[in-house]
């Protein structure tokens, strides 16, 4: 019975951040449709589906996550911060401060006799996109994967209808301790990947590595399916104040007189 109030009580949570969430939207006059299905699935570029907790890792700061709740609501329209919370438990996930002013980048390259350099050369252009929006992110290159925050490998296809893929590790107050990209050389059609197609799937993919969700607004980088390889307003405004919040829990808090159904 307690276990059954609790999923009511974090859904509900949950359900207020969105419904405050989309009356900003409305009040400033911002889109707020929900993103449809993708039109090409085999495009689609999701997230791992569930976080790997590490364990012993000291509870989110209370405070941190109400300033960090009020900054998002202010924000309004201008970002997508919101979408988060569908994927992540209400974590605001991102590299820690001391990270990711050089985070560890490796190239797995196995044997795909699809693979050319050109293709690393697209991924390291995407990488440097993200550079330059900052704040304070660099990137190192790195030979040995075991050391590596973010390990890149090319597939020559996924089973499912997808062409990347981001699988993050964070810990329990929202830090990322570890990202893994995948990226296709074939479609799930079984057509090679045009160089376009190519470095908007590595922009998308990266952006996930980084720890945003996806945008339900068509035409954003982040959008599902990753079919624009250009960061727009959206992308940008999104990215920075992720990492100008600290990672914490941002559930919205329940009335103590609230009933328990």
């Amino acid at each position: 019975m307690m276990r059954s109030r609790h999923f009511f009580l974090a859904g509900a949570a949950i359900a207020a951040l969105l419904v405050a969430d989309l009356l900003v939207r409305w009040r400033q006059g911002a889109p707020v449709t929900l993103a449809p299905r993708p039109a090409s699935a085999a495009m689609a570029a999701r997230t791992s589906p569930l976080p790997v907790a590490e364990a012993g890792e000291p509870g989110a700061d209370p405070a941190a996550g109400v300033e960090a709740r009020d900054a998002i609501v202010a924000a309004g329209g201008r970002v997508y911060l919101g979408a988060m919370f569908r994927e992540s438990d209400s974590l605001i996930r991102r590299w820690d401060a001391g990270r990711s002013d050089q985070l560890r980048v490796a190239y797995l390259t196995e044997e795909q006799p699809e693979w050319t350099a050109d293709h690393r050369t697209i991924v390291r252009e995407a990488f440097a996109e993200w550079e330059r929006i900052g704040p304070d992110l660099r990137f190192l290159e790195v030979l040995d994967t075991t050391g590596a925050d973010i390990v890149v490998r090319w597939i020559r296809q996924f089973d499912i209808d997808r062409a990347g893929q981001a699988d993050l590790t964070w810990d329990r107050t929202g830090r990322i301790m570890h990202a893994d990209i995948k990226l296709a050389l074939i479609s799930p059609g079984g057509r090679y990947l045009p160089p376009e197609q190519l470095r908007a799937i590595a922009l998308h993919e990266i952006g996930h590595a980084l720890g945003l969700p996806h945008s339900e607004v068509l035409g954003d980088l982040m959008f599902p399916t990753a079919d624009h390889p250009v960061l727009t307003s959206r992308d940008s405004a999104t990215f920075r104040l992720l990492y100008r919040l600290p990672p914490t829990s941002i559930k919205w808090p329940v009335p103590a007189s609230a009933p328990l159904r």
